[in-house]
């Protein structure tokens, strides 16, 4: 990721910030089941997580959320940085 220091200023956006919004979306985890009973009375409810994963495309890592602003726009990593592998 290699940021645009004259973007990350007219758009009020630190490196910090940045590094807290990929840290946020680009999670590692081990997605199972909520609901799931140990006893002999099974829920009634049960759901199933599912997420993809880590990013693996220059495109995903783009479209990450910085943040929204007042407007109801999006701030993302693509209007102030460049994503290369």
């Amino acid at each position: 990721v290699w940021l645009k220091p004259d973007r990350m200023t007219v758009y009020e956006v630190s490196a910090d910030d940045v590094v807290a919004a990929i840290r946020r979306q680009n999670v590692e985890a081990a997605p199972g089941k909520a609901g799931e009973s140990a006893d002999r009375n099974p829920q009634t409810l049960q759901y199933v997580l599912r997420y993809t994963g880590k990013f693996f495309e220059p495109a995903q890592y783009e479209n990450l959320v910085i943040r929204t602003n007042s407007d109801g726009s999006l701030l993302r990593l693509r209007d102030v940085a460049d994503v290369e592998f």
